[in-house]
């Protein structure tokens, strides 16, 4: 199944990683050290109402997405495809 996560994007539910909350985890030092070994590698379809990173393997790639969908709205979206 796929999940939709803002605009016009879809990933392979299969493929993601995690589902963070920008907020809860921005000022920590894992996620620096995520947005850091993403190397530009993130995508943000966010604007400026950031809420979720969304983390996923595309084609053995570790790839990010920002997006401004709750990430408790995301996860529910994941449980529903089961």
């Amino acid at each position: 199944m796929y999940l939709h996560i803002g605009k016009d994007i879809s990933v392979n539910s299969k493929n993601v990683i995690g589902i963070f909350n920008i907020e809860s985890i921005e000022k920590t030092n894992e996620y620096q050290q995520m947005l850091k070994e993403l190397d530009g590698n993130v995508i943000d379809i966010a604007g400026e109402r950031k809420k979720t990173l969304v983390l996923v393997i595309e084609n053995d790639m570790k790839k990010g997405y920002i997006t401004n969908i709750l990430s408790t709205t995301l996860e529910k979206r994941t449980k529903a495809d089961i």
